[in-house]
């Protein structure tokens, strides 16, 4: 059974990511790893939260991700 209530894919460059949006809190995960682990900068964390914070939404949902290909940075806009 599939409970996520979105899902998408992201490119960027090289990167690829494959995200599931679902309702809740949790932690976002990036490959098996706490995002905050993955995507290490506060600049990073600034970008990752973006679209949570426009929507006003940071508490209500969490994110598994699955991403690769490119460099980091190409991955973390592939992300978002």
């Amino acid at each position: 059974m599939n409970d996520s209530i979105a899902h998408a894919v992201g490119r960027r460059k090289e990167a690829i990511a494959l995200v599931r949006l679902f309702l809740g809190k949790s932690l976002n995960i990036v490959n098996g790893k706490p995002i905050g682990e993955y995507f290490k900068s506060i600049v990073d964390k600034k970008d990752y939260m973006k679209p949570f914070e426009v929507v006003g939404l940071t508490s209500k949902y969490y994110a598994t991700i699955k991403v690769e290909g490119g460099g980091t940075a190409s991955q973390l806009d592939a992300v978002v």
